[in-house]
Order: C-alpha cells, then structure tokens, then sequence
C-alpha cells in the first residue's frame, strides 16, 4: 500500500491496523513518506507485529526509480503470494501496476483479488496524454 496525504493514510491505517489478523493478516509498503503523521501509523504497525517492507516510491514522475521499485514489490509479492492485494496512489496505477500484473501472471503469485485505488480510467488517459504533451481532449 502506499499511503500519501491524509485521507489515504486513515483509510491505509484503518485497513492494517483493524483488520483481523487471523482472517487477514496485514503486510504494509510505504513510499517516501509524504504525509508526516503516516510515520506515527508505521510505528503503531511495527508495535502490533505487522510486516512493513519499505520502498522508494516517488509521487512525482520518476520512471527509472518507479520501475526500480516495481521490481522490488514484484520480488517481494513472489516470495510471499499474498492473496490479496490493495493499492492506492498514482504512481502504483501508472507505472507499478503493470509489473504487478506480470508478477500475477508469470511470477508464481497466487493472488485472488487485486484492488487497486488510483486515477480512473478517463483521468489516467489525461495525465499520460499530459506528460507525452498531446491534448485528449474532447468537445
């Protein structure tokens, strides 16, 4: 999960902190940290036992180091086939998203569900059509 400002970080927090861990235990990813009071969440997970691998990701576009972590989630979700997984932020919908689909499909994964919170389709268009610097759009 990468959780960013505010209400993704409550929403992020609620889900790991109160779900059952016999039911559904919790492993967390945090990205570079942009919302201050997540580090206090990060803490509260560590005291209740909860696995939280931390990697670079970055808001700001930043292909190389993105792909880089990618490859490190893609590495970590082959080793531990979680059944679920949950996302939330651009970047993760943008560029991570992807290789995850690769390691679902040919990395051994053994995901039933992948939830993933991001830009909406139309708005995904947008903002790569933005960063090609092509207008998509209509009237």
């Amino acid at each position: 999960m990468e959780a960013t400002l505010t209400g993704t970080r409550r929403h992020v927090t609620d889900l790991v902190l109160h779900a059952t861990p016999a039911v559904l235990p919790a492993l967390a990813f945090s990205n570079t940290r942009a919302d201050r009071e997540f580090t206090n969440s990060l803490a509260a997970f560590k005291a209740r036992g909860i696995p939280l691998v931390e990697v670079p990701m970055y808001r700001v576009f930043k292909p190389l180091q993105n792909f880089r972590a990618g490859l490190r989630l893609r590495a970590h979700i082959s080793r531990t086939r979680p059944q679920i997984v949950h996302t939330h932020g651009a970047i993760a919908g943008i560029i991570v998203a992807p290789i995850w689909g690769i390691a679902w499909s040919g990395a051994g994964a053994a995901t039933d569900f992948v939830s993933r919170h991001d830009f909406s389709p139309a708005m995904r268009g947008r903002f790569v059509a933005m960063l090609l610097g092509r207008d998509t759009s209509t009237n």
